[in-house]
């Protein structure tokens, strides 16, 4: 028996756009909901650009941010919280600076960035619109450095990133004790070593009571691998790159073919 749905966002619950929920995928996350199945957003985004996802499901009752460094409930209590102390983050956020590569800090739920690349933070992949909304939500600082000093940071971003960059540092910072994944095309999210999603999972299901074998969990990439790995009933989205597909026990439908709903209806069915 189900009782928790757990999904990403971008690639996955969302349409191409990053923005939009089809309605179909609304409707039967709603009629899980009703059923007393759980919901959970498992997504690599700060809490701070959930909102909307919120508004949209009107039915979310947990929320997994940072790629699992955090979690909490529909009201915002915090039951886990695994983040980068200052001294590390901060070495790394200044040899990404000199390579010219914008990066975003998240922490305490909000995510910042330094004024001067605000011009620079582009990713082909996400779209104009999707990226305006983003900009929006971000906190602007003269120096992300001086203004975050002292605190622990939930996850680094690098919204665009060459492969064979990507590559060279994935290797350079999981040497230090860090982990390296992408969430889309070209970007880089760094965070803990031991921080990922099924980590996440494994956690809220801890503190709820629930067995992973009664989790059904989406993704459909890099960094959902080990939440599809974890869940006892995991789907990989028809647009999956071929790792997460292999790591996952079913295929469903594409993010723009209502992927999602297609698997929840023939549960609830």
């Amino acid at each position: 028996m189900i009782k928790l749905i757990v999904t990403d966002l971008d690639g996955t619950l969302f349409t191409s756009d990053h923005l939009t929920i089809s309605e179909r995928n609304i409707k039967a996350l709603k009629r899980a909901s009703e059923k007393g199945i759980k919901l959970a957003i498992s997504s690599g985004r700060a809490y701070c650009l959930l909102d909307d996802v919120i508004r949209q499901l009107g039915a979310v009752d947990y929320i997994m941010t940072s790629n699992g460094a955090a979690s909490a409930d529909s009201s915002g209590r915090i039951i886990s919280a695994d983040f980068i102390e200052y001294e590390e983050w901060k070495n790394i956020y200044a040899t990404l600076a000199k390579e010219g590569i914008v990066t975003e800090v998240y922490c305490g739920g909000n995510t910042y960035l330094n004024k001067e690349d605000f011009a620079k933070y582009e990713n082909q992949s996400l779209g104009e619109p999707a990226l305006n909304v983003l900009k929006r939500i971000i906190i602007p600082c003269d120096d992300v450095l001086k203004n975050l000093e002292g605190k622990s940071a939930e996850k680094l971003h690098s919204i665009y990133v060459e492969k064979e960059v990507f590559e060279r540092f994935k290797e350079k910072f999981e040497k230090i004790g860090m982990e390296v994944s992408s969430s889309i095309p070209h970007n880089m999210e760094i965070s803990k070593k031991g921080i990922n999603k099924g980590r996440g999972l494994k956690k809220l299901c801890s503190a709820l009571g629930i067995d992973l074998g009664e989790v059904m969990a989406f993704g459909d990439e890099e960094n959902d691998i080990e939440m599809l790995k974890a869940a006892g009933y995991s789907y990989a989205m028809k647009n999956a790159s071929k790792a997460v597909k292999e790591a996952a026990k079913f295929i469903t439908e594409s993010n723009d073919n209502d992927g999602v709903a297609a698997a929840v209806e023939k549960l609830l069915n």
